[in-house]
């Protein structure tokens, strides 16, 4: 058997832009998309064995947010959602390959609770769910506002690793410092 690498190669564009690996999932087209820690979101051509990376621009308000990428999951529409370590909860659409950026604004009670996102949950019932350093969020699309849910609310700890849903709806959630949290959103 044999193995084929893709590193970074700083003198070819068309590589994988790190090799710190977060993330990776397969589209219905057979395409990869990979998260990595700070190259961005890269796009895998297999044809070709190349790679697009989309990342961080300070001057365009439609690229990546700034941070380290620490998850990667997909809804049932095929929109990609990225939690960022100071970059908050990034949304991108790959048709029009473009992101929209949710971060914490403490000015507004209805921001994402922290920039720091550890987990994502896309749910049965199509909410979006985001584990982060400030609590669990429930995100709103139509609004594209969020709920959060903390310590005072009942939660073992208010920094969120992991979301995962069991099959009677209720959020399973893994937490750096309170063991596990099983929470029910139909009842709160």
């Amino acid at each position: 058997e044999t193995f084929t690498r893709y590193q970074h190669d700083p003198n070819d564009p068309d590589s994988l832009s790190f090799d710190d690996v977060r993330g990776i999932l397969e589209d219905e087209e057979g395409t990869f998309w990979i998260a990595t820690t700070f190259g961005g979101l890269n796009r895998f051509d297999q044809e070709t064995e190349t790679f697009k990376a989309f990342k961080h621009d300070p001057e365009n308000p439609n690229s990546l947010g700034e941070g380290i990428i620490n998850v990667l999951t997909r809804d049932a529409e095929g929109i990609f959602w990225l939690g960022l370590w100071g970059g908050g909860l990034n949304r991108f659409d790959p048709a029009t390959e473009k992101f929209r950026r949710y971060v914490n604004d403490p000015d507004d009670p209805t921001s994402i609770s922290s920039n720091q996102v550890w987990g994502i949950l896309h749910a049965q019932d199509g909410t979006i769910w985001a584990g982060t350093s400030g609590g669990l969020n429930r995100f709103d699309r139509g609004t594209e506002t969020f709920a959060a849910y903390r310590r005072k609310d009942g939660l073992s700890s208010d920094h969120i690793k992991t979301v995962l849903e069991d099959g009677q709806g209720r959020l399973w959630l893994g937490t750096a410092d309170g063991g596990i949290t099983v929470f029910d959103p139909a009842t709160e």
